[in-house]
């Protein structure tokens, strides 16, 4: 995924949508994650819904690809970068951290 994607103009701005729940500007180099949801896995198993471990670095793989893509200078996360106050966990933030 490269930039030589077909952008669009909003309020001056070209912007690349993405299928992954994302938008690059082109312009300015900066990458918009929308609903990113991390940790969805542990809110699950905070109340003991056997569920695997794992959401978290599902949901990091698809953003790698934007940044090796794109190459933005900035990432901003749009609302729901956490799923739950339970996402908060050392696996979760281990896996941000990475």
């Amino acid at each position: 995924m490269k930039p030589t994607s077909l952008a669009i103009d909003s309020a001056g701005q070209p912007l690349v949508p993405s299928s992954l729940r994302a938008c690059f500007n082109l312009a300015l180099r900066e990458l918009f994650i929308a609903d990113a949801h991390f940790g969805k896995d542990a809110v699950f198993r905070a109340p003991g819904i056997p569920v695997p471990v794992g959401s978290t670095a599902e949901n990091l793989l698809p953003i790698d690809h934007l940044i090796a893509g794109f190459e933005p200078v900035m990432l901003m996360f749009l609302c729901d970068l956490l799923h739950a106050r339970e996402s908060i966990s050392t696996l979760t933030l281990g896996a941000l951290h990475a």
